[in-house]
């Protein structure tokens, strides 16, 4: 509560419940959430990832538990990122989520 305190509008606790991020974003935003999802070009590899990034998940993690290099996970990570147009690895998660892309 102390973020309310400092003067956060609203706040999110790990592991994230992405249905709820995408009721709160929506209802900020004065969007419907149940929306169509949006197409994008992510590949099965990258929604994976990104359902791991959703999880909290860093890239050592995400590497150990797909048994590949690290580079590989930021490879993919980051073209998912630019795919989605977004500037942070957790701002695609979410945005895929939200737009049913991954499901967290």
């Amino acid at each position: 509560m102390k973020g309310r305190r400092l003067g956060a509008d609203d706040y999110v606790t790990k592991p994230i419940d992405f249905e709820i991020l995408g009721t709160m974003i929506a209802r900020r935003l004065g969007e419907n959430p149940r929306k169509a999802p949006a197409t994008h070009s992510i590949t099965d590899r990258e929604a994976e990832i990104l359902t791991w990034v959703a999880r909290g998940k860093t890239s050592s993690e995400i590497a150990d538990i797909l048994g590949v290099a690290k580079r590989t996970v930021d490879f993919h990570a980051d073209a998912a990122r630019a795919k989605l147009n977004v500037s942070t690895r957790t701002e695609a998660a979410v945005k895929a989520a939200i737009q049913g892309i991954i499901k967290a």
